[in-house]
C-alpha cells in the first residue's frame, strides 16, 4: 500500500496504458501489452515492442473474454478492462 507504479510499463491490477495502441503501434506501451497478456495467458508470442498481428490476436481473445468489441484496437474500453484486470497469483 502506498507504492506507485513505474511508468506504465506494468499493466494491470490498476495500471493502465497512457495511449491507444494498434496494429503497427512500437515501444514501451507495445512491450507492456504484450508481457501484460503473456502474463494473463492471452499472447504466447515473442515480446518485440512491436503490435502485429499476432499481438492482435491476443488482443482479441482478451476482448472477447471481457465481452468487449472484439476489434483488436486497445482503445478506451480495452483500457479500461486492462486496468480492472488482476494479474494471476503466480507472477
Amino acid at each position: 500500500p502506498g507504492g506507485t507504479t513505474g511508468g506504465g510499463s506494468t499493466l494491470g491490477g490498476g495500471n493502465t496504458l497512457p495511449s491507444n495502441l494498434a496494429i503497427g503501434a512500437r515501444g514501451n506501451n507495445a512491450t507492456a501489452l504484450q508481457t501484460f497478456l503473456t502474463t494473463m495467458g492471452y499472447y504466447s508470442g515473442p515480446i518485440t515492442g512491436y503490435f502485429g498481428s499476432l499481438t492482435r490476436r491476443a488482443v482479441i481473445r482478451f476482448q472477447q473474454a471481457n465481452s468487449l468489441p472484439a476489434t483488436g484496437y486497445v482503445g478506451p474500453l480495452t483500457r479500461a478492462a486492462i486496468q480492472r484486470s488482476t494479474l494471476p497469483a503466480h507472477q
